[in-house]
């Protein structure tokens, strides 16, 4: 397999993705396809430090999905027009995030945007959107990125809610026979969204027998990972949960496969992104589940326009970087979404998107949408699924 993660490297603070043959930032009015002027959107992603993982798949997945929507380009008003995409790099800082907005809103003009890919580097970024009257499409989990939506009446959000993944994640290890759950969690800002989700939904089903055994933290990296599982076995819990990016989250699972471990151990979703079943973890990971969006099944058959549209995105994902991540689709829905939004409502003005945006329902590649006054997000809980490590590969459990 041909690694083609070059962006992680990418330290500029903007990449311009302009497409249409390859041409660059400059407007473009007319041309092969048509297309009359253009629509400036902006993104804010982990292109390096910690969240790179996943900022890179993100930036990779709205690339394919510009080149895609620029083929016939997006109607505004009965005229089709270029999407020319602005990313910044938020270096998973959230200081660093929050400016990154403020500059796409203030220097590149941008009608919305898609970002961050953490919830931290989001966090920051809510009060810049609120401020500006700009809106935002967040690629992360926490429920409190959209809530209260009294003050994040800009903020909406595509990936699953965090507290549905924990319910599901505690559901699915309560049907296999676990009752007495231990967390494994990365210290910093990805690992405490972790651990304050879960160890509220255990609290939920207390009633029910359910505890948390115990918690431990490790280094984001991973490097202390024998010493920290070795504590948590000793809790003895039937079953684990793991809260890590890569390559924290790879020597995690390493560690808890070399303790000879026979309970129960569950991923968390960011799993699901292409790099993480690579080398010795995939074996070490063998049986391990995870709770994802049912888009990560490569065997699911289409059989309605979103499902075919999720199969063409695969075919053009993997052309273009010769693998997939199951992390991707979310970016395509952002983008798709905004652009639904600006046809809608025949223009680029930010109050009458994020009015538009407020009142979307719709069918995405990873699943579907149902925004409003009270809810911005994100995907439908009823798209989770689970799968288990079979072979090397993730395998669709029920």
């Amino acid at each position: 397999m041909v690694d083609r993660r070059f962006w992680s490297g990418l330290t500029a603070a903007v990449l311009v993705a302009s497409v249409a043959a390859g041409c660059g930032s400059t407007p473009q009015r007319g041309g092969a396809a048509g297309l009359e002027g253009e629509v400036v959107v902006g993104a804010v992603l982990e292109l390096s430090g910690p969240g790179a993982v996943i900022g890179t798949v993100h930036r990779n997945a709205l690339q394919v999905t510009v080149d895609q929507l620029n083929q016939g380009g997006v109607d505004v008003g009965g005229k089709h027009r270029k999407v020319r995409l602005v990313v910044r790099d938020s270096a998973s800082d959230p200081a660093k995030g929050a400016a990154a907005a403020r500059e796409l809103i203030t220097a590149d003009g941008v009608s919305a945007i898609v970002g961050a890919s953490t919830t931290a580097v989001t966090l920051a970024i809510v009060p810049v959107v609120e401020e500006m009257g700009v809106p935002l499409v967040s690629l992360a989990a926490s429920d409190a990125i959209v809530t209260p939506v009294a003050s994040r009446k800009y903020c909406f959000k595509v990936s699953p809610n965090g507290g549905d993944i924990a319910a599901a994640i505690i559901e699915n290890a309560v049907r296999m026979g676990a009752h007495k759950i231990g967390l494994l969690t990365a210290k910093g800002a990805y690992g405490d969204v972790v651990t304050q989700v879960m160890t509220a939904a255990l609290g939920v089903r207390s009633s029910d027998g359910v505890t948390l055994t115990k918690g431990v933290r490790i280094a984001e990296d991973g490097s202390d990972a024998p010493d920290q599982v070795a504590e948590l076995l000793a809790a003895r819990p039937d079953a684990i949960l793991i809260g890590a990016l890569m390559p924290g989250a790879a020597r995690a699972v390493s560690a808890v496969h070399a303790a000879g471990y026979t309970g129960k151990v569950f991923l968390d979703p960011s799993a699901g992104a292409d790099q993480f079943l690579t080398g010795p973890v995939a074996a070490d990971a063998e049986g391990m589940f995870m709770v994802h969006p049912a888009v990560l099944d490569p065997n699911g058959i289409a059989t309605t326009p979103a499902g075919l549209a999720q199969q063409e995105f695969r075919r053009r994902y993997i052309q273009a970087y010769d693998t997939y991540s199951g992390v991707a689709p979310s970016a395509y829905d952002a983008l798709h979404m905004i652009t639904e939004a600006i046809t809608t409502t025949k223009g680029t003005d930010h109050k009458a998107l994020r009015d538009a945006l407020e009142n979307i329902h719709y069918d995405g590649v990873a699943g579907n949408y149902a925004f409003g006054p009270n809810y911005h997000g994100g995907v439908s809980a009823g798209t989770l699924t689970t799968f288990v490590v079979r072979l090397g590969g993730w395998q669709l459990l029920y």
